[in-house]
C-alpha cells in the first residue's frame, strides 16, 4: 500500500466524502453568491460564510433527519470542507484587492 491508501484507511472514506461534499457545496454557493452581485472587494469575505451556512444546514438535514444516529465526526469532517474553500475564497480575494 503507498502512503495515500495508509491515509484513506486511517481517516475513512466516509469521512474524506463529507470532506470534499461540504467544499465542493460551499464552493458553488459562495461562488454563486460572489457572482450574482458581481463586485469584487472587501464585501466578498462574506460570500463564503453563507457557502457554509448552506453546506452545514445540508449537513445538519442529512444526519440528524436521514441518518438513524447522528455522527459528530462527520459534521466536523464537512466543516473542515467548508472552512479549506473559506480560507481558499478570503485568500484569492485578499490577493485581488491588495493587487488593485
Amino acid at each position: 500500500m503507498n502512503m495515500f491508501d495508509k491515509i484513506i484507511n486511517k481517516i475513512g472514506v466516509d469521512k474524506i466524502l463529507h470532506f470534499s461534499i461540504g467544499a465542493v457545496i460551499t464552493f458553488i454557493f459562495s461562488n454563486i453568491f460572489m457572482l450574482q452581485e458581481g463586485v469584487i472587494g472587501k464585501d466578498c469575505f462574506y460570500f463564503p460564510i453563507f457557502g457554509i451556512i448552506v453546506a452545514m444546514f445540508l449537513e445538519f438535514i442529512k444526519e440528524y433527519a436521514i441518518d438513524t444516529k447522528a455522527d459528530k465526526k462527520d459534521i466536523f469532517a464537512t466543516f473542515l470542507g467548508c472552512m479549506l474553500v473559506f480560507i481558499v475564497n478570503c485568500f484569492g480575494i485578499l490577493l485581488y484587492i491588495l493587487s488593485n
